[in-house]
């Protein structure tokens, strides 16, 4: 395309800004949102009848504008935001400079690194153990759900081995796509804005956040972020901006009685149809059109393969064409229950074998 189709205005701030919102495909109501203004106030900033905020400029209009790597699209916007700024005597005192001085070229510098520090930390997916044995049925049957439900949970009695099937998708999941972890706690008091703030920091570590990324980083940081409706709705616009991520929420249980948590859970099943749920719960959960796989002991071949995998305390292991007589292995499928975290229990019994 010719150059002169794409002249730049930049006689003003306000047609600039114009240009630029336009050029990053955004509304007026989008770009508001993005840097928390009302679409009224991005209106009057197009229209050269309010003067910017230099310091709001560089900290969230350059970030919603996308142009955090064009550094020469970055100091025009700030330059005619100063330019305007200078113009109008209400606004000298947001410059914190001398009227008509420009800020040194360090500024901007020093915001982007101020806006790339540390704003919090993320669970990684846990490591599966070392005698982990797969479940390809319930496996199978999770991956269905996810593909035409979006969503499932994995329900059972402790040590039946939820986490670890989970986790077991997850890292495969996490092949091809972002997988998100978060596992409750019974010691913490759990709120609605603690979930929305882990997943805001998932959102921006991943890159899914586009022009959301100003609002993002203020519910991470618990920097004003609004209304607990308006968190969801931005964090539920990036989740569905990403590549169909995989949300895991491990032992669910020790919020499924908090009405805010399980209502903003259902609100980003509905405006992040892209996304994939999955909950670990020993209880049932109150999530209608979630599919729960109640999962029990370990299958006859299943606890055959952990019995190979386990080390025995001489410290071989067992061959693999070695099985254990059968009436050994229905006393440990009984004395355990196919419970994976009874190998302690199988370690012994393997011992007088």
């Amino acid at each position: 395309m010719p150059r002169s189709q794409l002249s730049e205005p930049t006689a003003s701030f306000g047609s600039y800004l114009r240009y630029l919102r336009r050029r990053a495909r955004l509304t007026q109501t989008e770009l508001s949102v993005a840097v928390g203004y009302s679409s009224g106030q991005i209106s009057m900033l197009e229209n050269g009848q309010r003067a910017p905020d230099v310091a709001t400029v560089m900290a969230l209009f350059v970030d919603a504008l996308g142009l955090r790597d064009d550094r020469q699209t970055t100091a025009m916007l700030i330059e005619l935001a100063q330019m305007a700024a200078v113009r109008d005597p209400s606004a000298r005192g947001a410059e914190g400079g001398r009227a008509g001085q420009p800020s040194p070229p360090s500024t901007l510098r020093q915001t982007i690194t101020w806006q790339e520090e540390v704003l919090g930390t993320l669970e990684d997916i846990p490591p599966l153990p070392g005698c982990f044995v797969a479940r390809p049925v319930a496996g199978e049957q999770i991956a269905r759900w996810l593909r035409q439900e979006r969503r499932a949970a994995i329900c059972g009695l402790p040590g039946m081995g939820k986490s670890t099937l989970a986790a077991a998708f997850a890292h495969d999941y996490a092949q091809h796509h972002p997988v998100f972890w978060l596992a409750f706690d019974q010691e913490r008091a759990w709120t609605a804005e603690d979930v929305l703030r882990q997943l805001a920091l998932f959102c921006l570590a991943v890159g899914v956040h586009g022009a959301y990324a100003p609002v993002l980083r203020r519910i991470a940081t618990e920097a004003a972020p609004g209304p607990l409706r308006q968190q969801i709705a931005a964090v539920a616009t990036a989740l569905h901006a990403g590549r169909a991520p995989l949300l895991v929420f491990d032992d669910v249980q020790w919020v499924a009685q908090s009405p805010p948590i399980m209502a903003a859970i259902g609100k980003l099943i509905v405006g992040a149809p892209y996304c994939r749920l999955l909950f670990v719960t020993r209880e049932t959960l109150d999530l209608p059109g979630t599919p729960h796989l109640m999962l029990g002991g370990l299958a006859r071949t299943e606890a055959l393969a952990l019995l190979r995998a386990l080390q025995p305390p001489d410290g071989g292991a067992l061959a693999a064409d070695a099985a254990p007589p059968a009436e050994l292995l229905e006393q440990i499928l009984v004395h355990t229950a196919g419970n994976c975290r009874l190998r302690p229990s199988v370690r012994s019994l393997l011992a007088a074998w």
